[in-house]
């Protein structure tokens, strides 16, 4: 006899799949409708979230675009702009999906498949698709789930240099059954684009043959300030930009390093991570959500004149180390991805190895401080 927690769960179940089958007609209706459009040349399949939705917003807002991004198991959230602008947004299902893609689309952009469902059938249906209605395929590298379900390339708390052998997170036939998918894919697609120069040698040393179709378009950022903010140089303030909401972000690096940093040394977080950092001490600051445009003021108010990127993920980009660099204000990073990259090229920048070296360099950066 099955517990009432089974009985609920199963329930549940059946009224959400049951939910969908019944607006069947509404959303093949609505489908339908898209697919004929001859005003939506564009196919976005997209995930919400990061950067990604940000780039997304910045290039893919017309009425030219259909965007599908993942829901929940099974279901996908479409969204376009109807003729009279206004933006619509529906949930169908992966078959509809699957029925969306047999258009003649001048373009179908796969800017991430993360947290779609049946990646493996999904991509073939891409492929098929593509051969019967030669559309222009572009695949958009914002993550690396390409490379590994991992996405992160992260093991034990560091890069993992794709030591596929020896991952213990994955059996290897595993992350090579991923990668032979994910070729198809890629060897199907006209052109490859890449935000880093780092992330274009990651992908091709992973994959063959794609050497004449891999771009390297770095993003657009906005500008926030004019000039160099005026900070004071007496006491160390070391800021922390952005949501740190997991390990690869940098969650384990400053959860260990902080009870470590001289209790004079005050530390603000700029962004929604308090839940997630779990540490209170009277030289902590955690200042909440921001947006681009008060990010300056919080920074002037702070006093932060040290910036610590703790990603341990090479970076396909980052907007948010993009940002910190504007403010002419020193960084320490790791050394790999975008962020190796970007402070090799910025007169302030200092890569570090290991949770040590970062250590080592707040406390020199502390020394030089307190002898201005």
């Amino acid at each position: 006899m099955p517990g009432i927690e089974t009985v609920i769960r199963k329930l549940k179940k059946t009224f959400y799949y049951l939910y969908y089958d019944i607006n069947y007609i509404h959303r093949r209706k609505i489908v339908c409708s898209l697919k004929n459009d001859k005003m939506k040349e564009i196919l976005l399949l997209t995930h919400f979230g990061g950067g990604t939705q940000k780039y997304d917003e910045e290039h893919y807002s017309t009425q030219r675009i259909v965007l599908v991004a993942p829901y929940r198991k099974r279901v996908c959230a479409l969204s376009f702009y109807d003729k009279s602008n206004v933006k619509r947004e529906i949930y169908i299902k992966q078959t509809d999906l699957e029925y969306l893609l047999d258009k003649r689309y001048q373009e179908v952009v796969i800017g991430s498949l993360l947290g779609h469902d049946r990646v493996q059938k999904l991509i073939t249906s891409i492929v098929n698709a593509k051969k019967k209605n030669g559309f222009l395929l572009s695949c958009l590298i914002h993550d690396y789930h390409s490379i590994c379900p991992s996405v992160f390339l992260v093991k034990d708390g560091y890069y993992c240099g794709l030591q596929c052998d020896n991952c213990n997170l994955y059996a290897s036939n595993e992350v090579y059954t991923h990668r032979r998918i994910w070729n198809e894919l890629l060897s199907s697609a006209d052109r490859i684009i890449c935000f880093s120069n780092s992330s274009k040698n990651i992908l091709r040393s992973i994959y063959d043959g794609i050497e004449d179709r891999v771009l390297v378009q770095p993003h657009k950022v906005c500008t926030l300030v004019d000039k160099p903010i005026e900070l004071p140089h007496s006491q160390l303030h070391i800021g922390i930009i952005g949501n740190i909401y997991n390990e690869a972000k940098g969650l384990r690096v400053l959860q260990s390093i902080i009870p470590c940093i001289d209790k004079s040394i005050k530390i603000s977080f700029v962004g929604n991570t308090k839940n997630e950092i779990g540490i209170d001490q009277e030289n902590i600051h955690y200042c909440g959500r921001y947006n681009q445009e008060t990010l300056p003021d919080i920074i002037k108010n702070e006093e932060i004149n040290l910036f610590v990127f703790p990603s341990v993920c090479p970076e396909t980009f980052s907007y948010v180390l993009s940002e910190m660099m504007q403010f002419s204000i020193p960084i320490i990073a790791f050394n790999i991805g975008a962020q190796k990259e970007k402070m090799e090229a910025y007169s302030k920048g200092m890569l570090v190895d290991n949770m040590e070296d970062l250590l080592n360099a707040i406390r020199k950066m502390n020394d030089m401080m307190k002898n201005l």
